[in-house]
């Protein structure tokens, strides 16, 4: 296969790549009132083919697979019915095929290895891929982000606290600090609890926050900001190969 886009529409923003084979060449990230960048992105690199992944509402996925059809040959969009690299023991009707993406690209990046593959953006999830990259099942929780703004909104006093700012050394000793280190570090003792549990070698971090929670993370870990890309490539790959044979 030679030149193909991956397109992941999340709940606010889309994130399109190039690949050529297995290696990344090119992203972009772009809200959904800006749908001009993608077409710009696929005539710049002219791919043969494409696969759209959505997790948003179903007239929006529409109008971008409309867009895509009409400039690229091969698209399709990924469908729990397709054909994965990975076997699923998780249940396919009940699950965002994006976090089904990570893991494939966590499997193919680190192969061999039984790994808890974390998303960490509005959600953070934390799934389990065995040595044989199967998927085994996983978690869902609120995110950095989704914490604090929940302690703000549900709470009479306490304030918005933006998961970007800097957390302080030792103890906190004031509040916005103290909800910060809550949300942070209780995001990082999740993913070292679940990796110890679960007995994986390596922890995969994705998302948003990935980054932010790599710095508490003691597990062994790398951070792959692009995570969804590289499995989404990858099942465009196997289902590419299994319609030719």
């Amino acid at each position: 296969m030679k030149g193909a886009i991956t397109i992941d529409c999340g709940n606010t923003r889309i994130k399109a790549a190039y690949f050529v084979g297995n290696d990344l060449h090119a992203t972009t990230s772009f809200g959904y009132d800006e749908l001009a960048v993608l077409e710009r992105f696929i005539s710049s690199h002219k791919p043969l083919h494409a696969i759209v992944s959505s997790v948003t509402e179903a007239a929006l996925t529409r109008h971008v697979m409309e867009m895509v059809n009409a400039r690229v040959a091969h698209a399709c969009e990924l469908r729990r019915d397709m054909a994965f690299p990975i076997s699923v023991r998780y249940n396919l009707a009940h699950i965002g095929l994006d976090r089904v993406a990570a893991a494939v690209g966590a499997s193919a990046l680190c192969r061999g290895a039984r790994l808890l593959v974390v998303d960490a953006g509005t959600a953070l999830t934390l799934d389990v891929v065995d040595y044989d990259g199967s998927f085994d099942g996983g978690y869902i929780c609120a995110g950095i982000g989704l914490s604090l703004s929940s302690l703000h909104e549900h709470t009479s006093r306490l304030p918005q606290v933006a998961p970007g700012a800097a957390p302080v050394k030792g103890l906190p000793q004031d509040t916005e600090q103290a909800m910060l280190w809550g949300a942070v570090l209780g995001g990082a003792a999740q993913v070292d609890y679940l990796a110890k549990r679960h007995g994986c070698d390596m922890v995969a971090l994705t998302g948003g926050d990935a980054q932010l929670l790599a710095k508490h993370v003691s597990h062994k870990h790398f951070v792959e900001p692009h995570l969804v890309a590289h499995g989404l490539n990858t099942i465009l790959q196997y289902h590419i190969n299994n319609a030719n044979q």
